[in-house]
């Protein structure tokens, strides 16, 4: 009932159905779905005596990145404001903590990532569905509007995937997951299948019309190719495919990237204002909420990391980088394995993990993703670490010193790019 009860979640996150389906409209699904879940995830680990999680640095780093949404308030004396962020932000803890409480075996594993899957294949196909219907989607929804006057028509969704770059990001991350069963030993018809899955989620990001989409599908090819096929020379002609690829077939909106073009001036103009705050604000930033406040116009960063670091300071950042390390370092803990039978699962998934993290950290230089499904993700690469470290032997997940260094590192390096970005303007 548990596992039903995380895919229902899922059903809700993707397709949305409390935004558009009448029945459903102003009820509190998510809560009903979230509380009904948990009841019975709990209820079973009081029946299962081996229902135990791992402990791993993943949940010590989450734990503490909400803490710090209210800790980067309080220092600024906006109480109020950070309990109500801070609130906002346990919804989000809570939908983490379900992932590795829930999926403790293998299959659990496998079937969730299938259920992620299709849902992003139902997705791509509404948005192929709207594009073929003057624009008219499955919940009723046209073009997304903020273009149709500069003669571009961009598909879109509903609720948090109202826009056309967050809905391309919601669809990129399962591209990773059909590769895998296309270069996989599975039966040719699961094969052709996947061929058609990636196709049609390739086809829907072109439809979007994201620079930004664009951009993290071809990041997330030459990585997966990298990573699948590392030291063999098959990898050339396929670096090379997706070159031509992303010549050939570029979204119209691709010939005007650069920092001149209107849309991409705002974002690094605000990225720079994201630097200031933190510069002038370094240990705890401006305080989760207010980086619309202290920005012109009220805008908001477009950029997860700057936003997150002017908000809530190095302190909260290093938590928000920590968290993304954690997830990487299993992943590729577990990637680096020797091939072997037992192991061949957990490669594949964690190789279709990792590439899909990749779109995911290369969509947050363009959106900011606060949203539910970050602390998905968050969640679902630590529940895939609990299963690999139960499962795996000699697998050690730990925290020493030398991985407080690579996060160090990795938080100056994040800075360092934005702020080239944003001041020398080198694209």
């Amino acid at each position: 009932m548990a596992l039903l009860g995380l895919f229902t979640y899922l059903f809700n996150l993707y397709v949305r159905p409390q935004d558009w389906m009448p029945a459903l409209r102003g009820l509190p699904v998510d809560y009903i779905v979230i509380s009904a879940t948990l009841f019975f995830a709990l209820l079973r680990r009081m029946v299962l005596k081996d229902y135990l999680t791992v402990k791993l640095p993943h949940y010590y780093f989450v734990s503490a990145f909400v803490l710090m949404i209210f800790v980067s308030n309080l220092a600024h004396g906006h109480v109020s404001t950070g309990i109500f962020q801070t609130m906002g932000f346990l919804k989000y803890l809570i939908i983490f903590s379900m992932f590795p409480l829930i999926i403790i075996s293998p299959r659990q594993m496998s079937w969730t990532l299938k259920c992620i899957l299709v849902l992003s294949v139902a997705l791509a196909y509404q948005g192929v569905y709207q594009s073929l219907h003057s624009g008219i989607g499955w919940a009723g929804q046209s073009w997304y509007s903020n273009w149709v006057r500069q003669g571009f028509h961009r598909i879109t969704w509903v609720g948090q995937w109202d826009g056309a770059n967050i809905y391309s990001f919601i669809l990129l991350i399962a591209i990773p997951f059909t590769l895998e069963y296309i270069f996989s030993k599975k039966q040719l018809l699961i094969k052709l299948l996947n061929f058609v899955f990636f196709g049609v989620i390739v086809y829907t990001v072109y439809l979007t019309n994201s620079r930004g989409g664009y951009l993290a599908l071809m990041a997330t090819l030459c990585v997966y190719f990298f990573v699948k096929f590392k030291r063999k020379a098959i990898i050339i002609p396929f670096v090379l495919i997706i070159m031509l690829m992303a010549i050939k077939f570029a979204p119209s909106r691709m010939a005007q990237l650069n920092t001149t073009e209107a849309s991409a001036y705002h974002r690094t103009w605000v990225w720079k204002q994201g630097v200031v705050m933190l510069t002038k604000n370094p240990l705890f930033g401006v305080g989760k909420g207010f980086f619309e406040r202290y920005s012109y116009r009220g805008l908001r960063a477009h950029n997860s990391f700057v936003q997150t670091f002017a908000e809530t300071g190095l302190i909260g950042f290093f938590f928000w980088i920590g968290m993304i390390y954690y997830c990487l370092k299993v992943l590729l803990q577990v990637m680096n394995l020797k091939q072997e039978p037992s192991n061949e699962r957990f490669i594949s998934e964690a190789r279709a993990l990792f590439c899909s993290f990749i779109a995911f950290k290369v969509c947050a230089m363009f959106l900011t993703i606060e949203s539910a499904i970050l602390f998905v993700w968050f969640g679902l690469c630590t529940a895939f670490a609990n299963v690999a470290a139960k499962n795996i032997q000699g697998l050690k997940i730990d925290f020493t010193k030398h991985d407080v260094k690579n996060i160090l590192l990795g938080m100056v390096g994040v800075i360092v790019v934005i702020y080239i970005i944003a001041y020398v303007r080198i694209i």
